[in-house]
């Protein structure tokens, strides 16, 4: 058993020079993962390992690329943010990397050959972690009541299966057609260059453990932070 679970883990190792590009969605361990190599950055460096950005996820670059708007400024940051970040990309020469951001889930499918193309479509593999709609939903109702959104989880339910074109369909649906997110993707960079992880509730440190393989760090590397692990109500 123990020489398949090495052979299993050599398996996943992805070659030198990877940019792993993790996408979420959201709700789908993305705060623990980042949590994880904010906090690994020194150990992850000492493998031959770069988190690219300087804070737990480089969200002003990503929504640039997007022409998102920024939530505190209100408008959308300078595409010099992202230039900079595939700059400091590139400095990583043939280390992996690994750039982590639920907003990319939302990128249409022109924006993501534009961050293919500046990343290196050659290098590139993209990671989806996800998790079951059932426990997906009554997390995303609790982050509208959070931010305000004045509905019951009854309407809530309502809303996104019998109303998908609707104010909270809308919302819901463009993070988690986890088919389609996953298809887009696949189109630009090859479904080979995909990896689909999917999130075992009963075992948290699991999706670390398969993250340490596929970037080749030593098991236990990556650690959650305990703090932010758990953000629902």
């Amino acid at each position: 058993i123990g020489i398949l679970a090495r052979m299993e883990s050599a398996g996943r190792l992805l070659p030198e020079g990877t940019r792993l590009v993790h996408i979420g969605p959201a709700k789908t361990g993305t705060t623990t993962l980042q949590g994880a190599f904010h906090g690994g950055r020194d150990a992850m460096s000492a493998q031959g390992v770069h988190y690219a950005g300087r804070t737990r996820q480089p969200i002003m670059a990503v929504l640039s690329v997007l022409g998102f708007t920024s939530p505190t400024t209100g408008e959308v940051p300078s595409i010099q943010k992202w230039q900079s970040l595939v700059g400091e990309i590139e400095q990583a020469g043939t280390q992996r990397v690994i750039l982590s951001s639920e907003r990319l889930a939302r990128s249409p499918t022109q924006t993501i050959r534009t961050i293919v193309n500046d990343l290196g479509p050659e290098q590139v593999h993209i990671a989806v972690t996800l998790r079951p709609l059932a426990k997906i939903i009554p997390s995303q109702w609790q982050q509208s009541v959070q931010a305000g959104k004045d509905v019951s989880f009854d309407d809530y339910l309502d809303a996104i299966f019998n109303d998908p074109d609707g104010q909270h369909g809308r919302a819901f649906w463009s993070r988690h057609r986890h088919d389609q997110l996953i298809a887009r993707w696949a189109e630009v960079v090859g479904p080979q260059n995909v990896t689909v992880v999917v999130v075992d509730d009963r075992d948290h440190d699991m999706v670390l453990r398969i993250f340490e393989q596929l970037l080749g760090l030593r098991d236990g590397t990556l650690v959650a932070d305990g703090d932010r692990t758990n953000r629902s109500m």
